[in-house]
């Protein structure tokens, strides 16, 4: 890996493969939901979709054709803590990959009618939330679990605050936050790191500006318990809690937790409420680190009249983790799927360029994939089992239900 510091501030990182033909390249900006103003909410993903609509150089349809008409592909994602815009193309088109990313984010127009256009676009978006109720929980337990932080917002906004955008917070916006110290281009496959630099400063003409304030991390939640009414065919239910940043040495044995108990259908949840006694028709869990918090917790959809004794199993199980620790077997079978799912990631291009940026805004620097398999080896079965004694406790964790059941304070009774 190498890296390199513009005078402007622009960080350029790569990775070379020289056995492959493409480049996955990213442009990131460090910037995503939880920097949105509270009466901006959605600004951050309603700008990555404006970009798309026309620079001074480009029309929105020369954007789409602009990597296609050569193979390649173009696109781009707003996370709660970043924005990323990111291309892969055969090694012989970095250079109009990197000229048409330099210019969606230093030349776009924001017409007026584009932006009318994309709104109803932005406003669909959200409406259709709706539609998928087992996303939609977790957005309202993410809600939840930061009740009152940045952090918790709708990445997409509301429509509230999406129909009141207007061109000149769009440019204000960028203006704040599209500079050369939020930028990190990022790039993996057949090239060379000098000439990814020497494009990088060709393409990209950002005066230096001084970096906006960042906000505080959120706190442990006050409310625990929120139930909302839908008229859906399962009741889906996410029960969790917030984790431990990115940087944070206690990640690795989460890791482990989280595969043991909800990643894959041989974990214990999976294994116990649905294949054994058939309570759940979905369940997983999940886990995200972030710069200065992060998130774990179990999804499940059940049928109605289930939907209590399902949860109620989901905690005896944690209990049971909690009080007993893990077993031998499932402490390997963990480990085998932990470095089994890094390795294979890393044969793709687009994997190693996110996992650059990754490391590079989490860490601020980098660790190899031998160094990394190596600190997964280091973690032992004790340290797991004593991470599951403090940290899967049933009394710290909230919950989100979504189902026809509105009776809020029955849950709140009956399981927490």
């Amino acid at each position: 890996m190498r890296k390199s510091l513009l005078p402007n501030g622009i960080r350029v990182l790569s990775q070379r493969i020289p056995w492959v033909r493409s480049i996955s390249l990213g442009v990131w900006v460090d910037v995503g939901s939880r920097d949105d103003p509270p009466k901006q909410a959605g600004i951050s993903h309603f700008i990555e979709h404006m970009l798309f609509k026309g620079t001074k150089r480009r029309s929105d349809e020369e954007i789409a054709k602009s990597l296609e008409s050569v193979g390649g592909q173009l696109n781009a994602f707003t996370s709660r803590e970043n924005t990323c815009y990111l291309a892969k193309v055969l090694d012989e088109n970095l250079k109009l990959a990197l000229d048409v990313l330099s210019d969606l984010i230093q030349n776009s127009i924001f017409a007026l009618d584009h932006i009318e256009k994309e709104r109803e676009v932005v406003l669909e978006e959200i409406k259709d939330m709706e539609d998928y109720p087992s996303e939609l929980v977790v957005d309202n337990f993410i809600k939840l679990l930061w009740n009152g932080h940045p952090m918790g917002k709708f990445i997409l906004g509301s429509s509230e605050t999406v129909s009141s955008l207007t061109r000149k917070d769009l440019i204000e916006f960028m203006d704040e936050n599209y500079i050369p110290g939020k930028l990190v281009v990022v790039a993996a496959g057949n090239l060379r790191h000098e000439d990814l630099l020497s494009l990088v400063e060709e393409s990209f003409h950002l005066s230096a500006s001084p970096l906006p304030p960042r906000g505080d991390p959120p706190t442990f939640p006050s409310k625990r318990l929120e139930v909302t009414e839908r008229d859906t065919s399962l009741t889906h239910m996410v029960l969790g809690i917030p984790a431990f940043p990115f940087s944070d040495p206690r990640r690795y044995p989460l890791l482990f937790l989280n595969n043991i108990l909800g990643d894959g259908m041989g974990s214990r949840l999976f294994q116990t409420v649905r294949q054994k006694n058939g309570l759940a028709y979905s369940i997983y869990s999940f886990l995200d680190f972030f710069r200065d918090t992060g998130i774990f917790g179990i999804y499940l959809g059940a049928n109605h009249q289930k939907a209590k004794e399902a949860l109620k199993l989901v905690l005896s199980e944690l209990e049971g983790v909690s009080s007993k620790g893990i077993t031998d077997k499932e402490f390997a079978y963990a480990k085998s799927r932990l470095k089994g799912a890094l390795v294979f990631s890393q044969e793709s291009t687009i994997a190693r360029m996110e996992r650059l940026a990754q490391l590079e805004f989490f860490l601020g620097r980098y660790l190899s994939l031998s160094r990394t398999l190596k600190e997964i080896d280091e973690v032992d079965k004790d340290e797991v089992s004593s991470l599951a004694r403090e940290y899967l406790t049933p009394s710290r964790f909230s919950l989100s239900v979504l189902g026809p059941d509105s009776s809020g304070g029955e849950w709140e009774k009956d399981l927490l």
